[in-house]
């Protein structure tokens, strides 16, 4: 019931995009990836650039961050993220809010004296992304955008946390 509820909602923002007038933007900045799971004893929070690519209704982006994550010991940690959303986007004048919601790619990699693949392995995974953004247009072209997304990764949802992402992003649309 789940996959089918996302599709129908993919299906309409994709159709909705088809009827309406659609702008292209690029942009980048920062992320910094916050991950706090307290049932699974895993903590840290990795911080580096991400670019997008925005169709208006469809953004797919690419995310690289560096930082460390603790479980019982210490790792320092590459993440990088690939993610697909579709986005359905109001406009209230000087700003742009929307909610958003699709597919995300998280592959870690550690290192440290005692970093194993089972470690790797359990959080690099494929996962449902939702969200907020928000576009501060200062002029038609130019803007600003900070936004906030939740990675839910099937291992978690039996109670875990979901992987948060924060970015602050400028961009501009053609």
């Amino acid at each position: 019931m789940g996959k089918r509820v996302l599709l129908f909602l993919i299906f309409m923002i994709l159709a909705n995009a088809l009827f309406a007038q659609v702008y292209l933007g690029i942009g980048g900045g920062v992320v910094v990836n916050d991950i706090n799971d307290y049932d699974t004893n895993v903590y840290g929070f990795t911080i580096g650039p991400h670019i997008f690519v925005d169709a208006t209704y469809i953004k797919a982006s690419l995310s690289v961050g560096f930082g460390g994550i603790s479980t019982y010991e210490y790792f320092k940690a590459t993440r990088i993220n690939i993610s697909l959303v579709g986005k359905f986007p109001i406009n209230l004048g000087f700003l742009t809010l929307f909610p958003q919601a699709g597919v995300g790619y998280n592959s870690f990699k550690f290192n440290g004296a005692y970093s194993s693949k089972d470690l790797e392995e359990a959080f690099t995974h494929v996962g449902f992304i939702a969200g907020l953004g928000l576009d501060l247009n200062f002029t038609n072209n130019f803007f600003l955008r900070p936004e906030t997304l939740f990675h839910f990764i099937p291992v978690y949802w039996d109670g875990g946390a979901p992987l948060v992402y924060f970015s602050l992003c400028a961009g501009y649309w053609f």
